[in-house]
């Protein structure tokens, strides 16, 4: 994994052809990785677990595996539900 890392510091972040490309096809150049880039995108995973949940497309409840702080804190947005056809 350190290898990885590694490259990934020394070649990715620094890469002007990667930013050129994100911003010509209107994407966001956030190289993370390592911690940081998991708890960059945490938070949202978390989200759409609920998400899918309030939906009832998820076969396991986020509860078993979000931490409780997580739960309360990012389960406060508004649900949505899906219409069904």
């Amino acid at each position: 994994m350190a290898t990885v890392e590694k490259l990934w510091a020394e070649r990715v972040v620094p890469s002007e052809k990667l930013k050129k490309y994100a911003a010509d096809k209107g994407a966001l150049f956030t190289p993370l990785y390592g911690q940081a880039a998991y708890d960059a995108v945490w938070p949202t995973v978390v989200t759409d677990a609920y998400l899918l949940q309030d939906a009832g497309m998820a076969k396991v409840s986020p509860n078993r595996w979000a931490s409780s702080a997580e739960a309360l804190t990012l389960r406060r947005a508004p649900s949505l539900r899906v219409a069904s056809r």
